[in-house]
């Protein structure tokens, strides 16, 4: 029974129909959930759980009469969390400048079917590895840009959720 990662899209603690962080942690803890810490205000979970997904599933559960929230959320295992950066990082992607580089997750049933590097229509975003359950894509921020999560809700017909980089790195040095 290992770590896991659970990346809840549109949720940040306290605000909206999101829960407060005692809500969050507590959903996971009467679901069974040992080591509970919420790592973000962005609803970025890790927890322990024989079964991760169920675990979450049963979390999403609870947070809607509770709250109201009604999303997504994606689940990882740590140790594939920790590849992922690796990965990345062999990329060269540690220092982009004047870039955003986003790592997208969601549950697709088919590969992302595009030819990598792929850039979007407009020339703002690219995305430069992925498979069907992430994606890592560089993008210019600024007006009128997507950022990665609408492009590839678009591309993978599902829901997304993205975190900066950075920030999946501060999770993985968290695990």
């Amino acid at each position: 029974m290992g770590r896991s990662v659970a990346f809840f899209r549109n949720l940040n603690l306290g605000q909206g129909w999101a829960p407060t962080r005692p809500q969050l942690v507590a959903a996971y803890e009467e679901a069974g959930a040992s080591d509970v810490v919420n790592v973000m205000v962005n609803g970025t979970v890790v927890f322990t759980h024989r079964a991760p997904v169920a675990a979450t599933r049963a979390v999403l559960a609870a947070l809607r009469p509770l709250t109201g929230y009604d999303d997504v959320a994606v689940v990882r295992p740590a140790a594939w969390l920790r590849s992922l950066v690796e990965h990345a990082d062999a990329l060269g992607l540690d220092d982009p400048g004047e870039l955003a580089v986003e790592v997208s997750f969601f549950d697709a049933r088919r590969p992302l079917g595009l030819a990598l590097p792929w850039t979007a229509p407009g020339g703002r975003l690219t995305v430069v590895a992925g498979d069907h359950r992430h994606a890592i894509s560089i993008w210019v921020p600024g007006p009128g840009g997507s950022n990665a999560t609408v492009v590839l809700q678009g591309v993978t017909g599902v829901r997304v959720t993205s975190r900066a980089l950075a920030t999946v790195r501060r999770v993985v040095t968290r695990l």
